[in-house]
């Protein structure tokens, strides 16, 4: 990444359900995000996120709501980077 970048955290959200768990991850975005992070091709960054850590984060051995990490997202290119809490 090159250009001006933002650091967004990622957040697996658990909720109790009737017969397990239902786990979701969380882009959270700040209350003034940059405007690039609010069109579509943006959006479409976020399905690849959440696509993305779905695979490589073991989800199902998480048991409740926490931040796994953050994303490092350059604003020229949209291109980013999860990196795991330590």
């Amino acid at each position: 990444m090159t250009g001006e970048a933002v650091k967004l955290p990622i957040e697996v959200e658990v909720t109790q359900e009737r017969f397990g768990k239902t786990r979701s991850i969380n882009v959270l975005l700040p209350d003034s995000p940059p405007a690039v992070l609010n069109t579509q091709n943006w959006r479409l960054e976020e399905v690849s996120i959440d696509s993305s850590l779905r695979e490589s984060l073991q989800m199902k051995n998480i048991d409740e709501t926490k931040l796994v990490g953050h994303v490092v997202v350059d604003l020229n290119t949209l291109e980013w980077e999860f990196v795991e809490e330590g």
